[in-house]
């Protein structure tokens, strides 16, 4: 490798570099020549999760790795970032959890991470902020952090964000000045996925700031009555005659929809989950010409289970449930039985994040499940 040129060297790391950063990072350890070679390369894809002061060091690191050579500037094409923290309640275990369980030891951890947002957030504004004109696709994992600063910035390249349990702090969209320059002028894919407390993500705000917005996916639903659903309606339906304002996201193609059972509360299981599949039935009749909306089957994240999404009758009863899950635990002993909750999460994202990095399809087809 010592002995190609330099040219290929860097077109081999450009191809090469879509881990995270691991690659990057090897190839800047092997020789002078390659680490010089490579420089350009090294950081297209970043992935930070759950470690605070990695986010600084590696802001550090970057700068300076920025003005090291002059004429040629790293840049971060592609970022993960999750401020969620990875420990808890190990979810693959036997008996399992209930998921009501599993959520509530998540919370009690979660007390003590009131002071992340006064003491990192900061620092995760700048890096953002760094990072965010030269950024083409964005996973963002929004952890508990409170106090955040607002971020004031644009994303004038980015063309894909996956936003997992909320925007993030930093970045309000319902605090934005009307008529400001849109925040995401060439972003054209949107997934939104509702895992643990997520917060609502009103789609109707993001149309001024996502113009150019083609397709979206909504993962993990459970509630009929949350913004996000009723934003859903309003972006994909057909306007009424009388209205002569342009619709939201005029260039909207696609909405895929994937229902959760995971999250259902124990007094209504059934009903709740049926007014939302009625609900969303009924959304996906009414879209707007050019739009095309699928109600893709109810996913249970916890047990890797596909639901029926038939609003028909009430199935087997929670009885027969109950059986069916434990016997699917018991069929399935090559789960990690130690990976906690977030730890899923986080890996789920990561998978579907690097995917798409390397060209794949990522969640923008039906079988993909989160």
């Amino acid at each position: 490798m010592e002995s190609l040129p330099v040219e290929l060297i860097a077109r081999i790391a450009f191809f090469a570099c879509t881990d995270g950063g691991f690659t990057g990072a090897s190839l800047s350890a092997v020789s002078k020549r390659i680490r010089d070679a490579t420089h350009c390369t090294r950081f297209r894809s970043v992935f930070l999760s759950s470690s605070p002061e990695r986010f600084a060091q590696f802001l550090t690191s970057y700068l300076a790795q920025r003005c090291r050579i002059p004429e040629v500037t790293p840049q971060v094409r592609h970022l993960f970032l999750s401020l969620l923290p990875i420990e808890g309640e190990p979810i693959y275990r036997f008996p399992p959890l209930h998921p009501a369980l599993i959520l509530g030891e998540y919370d009690r951890y979660l007390r003590h991470l009131g002071d992340l947002g006064d003491q990192y957030g900061p620092t995760v504004c700048s890096l953002v902020q760094t990072l965010a004109p030269t950024l083409e696709t964005f996973t963002f994992v929004r952890g508990e952090w409170k106090n955040v600063p607002q971020l004031h910035c644009t994303f004038p390249r980015l063309r894909e964000l996956t936003l997992v349990d909320g925007a993030p702090e930093f970045l309000r969209i319902a605090d934005v000045p009307q008529g400001r320059v849109a925040l995401f002028p060439e972003l054209e894919r949107m997934h939104i996925v509702e895992c643990f407390y997520a917060r609502p993500v009103d789609l109707r705000q993001w149309a001024p700031h996502a113009p150019a917005l083609t397709h979206v996916r909504v993962s993990g639903l459970h509630f009929r009555d949350s913004p996000t659903v009723a934003s859903l309606k309003d972006v994909s339906g057909a306007l009424a005659e009388e209205i002569s304002e342009p619709p939201f996201f005029p260039r909207l193609q696609h909405v895929l929809v994937q229902p959760t059972s995971a999250k259902r509360h124990l007094a209504f299981m059934q009903l709740g989950q049926r007014r939302l599949l009625v609900y969303l039935q009924m959304v996906s009749e009414k879209t707007r010409s050019g739009i095309v909306l699928d109600v893709l089957p109810a996913h249970d994240p916890l047990y890797g289970t596909v639901a029926n999404n038939s609003v028909e009758g009430e199935g087997n009863g929670e009885s027969g449930e109950a059986r069916a899950m434990l016997s699917r635990w018991a069929r399935n002993e090559t789960r990690d039985r130690t990976e906690t909750g977030p730890a899923r999460c986080i890996r789920l994202a990561k998978r579907e994040w690097k995917e798409r990095v390397e060209g794949g399809v990522g969640c923008w087809t039906k079988e993909y499940l989160f």
